[in-house]
């Protein structure tokens, strides 16, 4: 096949990847916040898609939480490996070899952060708490959604065209 083609499928299957990440994760949440109402003696209506709900119907909260752990590990592997099996079809060996550890470290640093924030937000006082979630939830999602890959794949494009050479 192609490279040029699929490159063009790759990137598609982010974008579809994109959407389905976000079916899950939003049907979760509505999961989560169903649960609670329920454990707090109210009579909600569920909005959890149907399917979802009969997955994840006796799961606890805790449980529902880890599963979206679960999930944005799987999501950033997943997306870590289309943007390297795209560079890999746009570079040579050793250009493709230096953006995938450039790639791989930036995406570590970016989700170990979020996680780092994650736990601030267990430990501060309530307005903070909020805040520090919210920061850990935005860089999180950023490493689990097509923009980490594309963002590095134009980035790293960007300097290899422009032939820069360290001066040291």
């Amino acid at each position: 096949m192609n490279k040029n083609i699929s490159i063009v499928f790759l990137i598609l299957f982010l974008i579809f990847l994109e959407f389905f990440r976000d079916y899950l994760f939003i049907n979760i949440n509505l999961q989560i916040q169903f649960t609670e109402l329920i454990n707090n003696n109210n009579n909600p209506i569920n909005y959890t898609d149907s399917v979802i709900e009969q997955i994840t119907k006796e799961f606890s909260i805790q449980q529902l939480k880890i599963t979206k752990w679960i999930m944005t590990i799987i999501f950033f592997i997943l997306f870590f490996g289309i943007g390297s099996i795209i560079a890999m079809n746009l570079w040579i060996r050793e250009k493709t070899f230096k953006f995938i550890q450039i790639y791989f470290i930036s995406g570590l640093a970016i989700f170990t952060i979020s996680f780092i924030f994650y736990l601030l937000s267990l430990i501060t006082n309530l307005e903070n708490s909020y805040n520090l979630y919210y920061i850990s939830i935005e860089m999180s999602h950023f490493v689990q959604s097509s923009l980490y890959p594309i963002t590095f794949l134009l980035i790293f494009y960007s300097f290899t065209k422009m032939k820069i050479e360290a001066k040291y």
